[in-house]
């Protein structure tokens, strides 16, 4: 992973470009993901990064918001799809 600290691993679509079996449906449910906002929201949008995180159990991250920094004001949405083995280590 590009990145590890605080139970927090990330993995770019960069370093996805060798395993196109893992790449391609990321790529396809990103996809469906912003068709899925444009819909809702009426607007083109344009996907400014995508990336796998695996947060590990007790992980966890300060409240914020994506637009918090002058060099990310252009961030008006962001959509996060949570994929877990629902029943078995989450039940939310």
């Amino acid at each position: 992973s590009i990145d590890s600290l605080d139970g927090l691993s990330v993995v770019t679509l960069r370093e996805l470009l060798p395993e196109p079996a893992l790449l391609v449906p990321v790529v396809i449910a990103r996809d469906r993901v912003l068709d899925a906002v444009e819909n809702m929201f009426g607007e083109v949008l344009h996907v400014e990064y995508t990336g796998l995180l695996c947060w590990e159990p007790g992980a966890s991250i300060d409240s914020h918001y994506d637009a918090n920094r002058p060099y990310l004001q252009q961030r008006h949405f962001s959509a996060l799809v949570y994929l877990s083995n629902q029943g078995k280590h989450f039940s939310g």
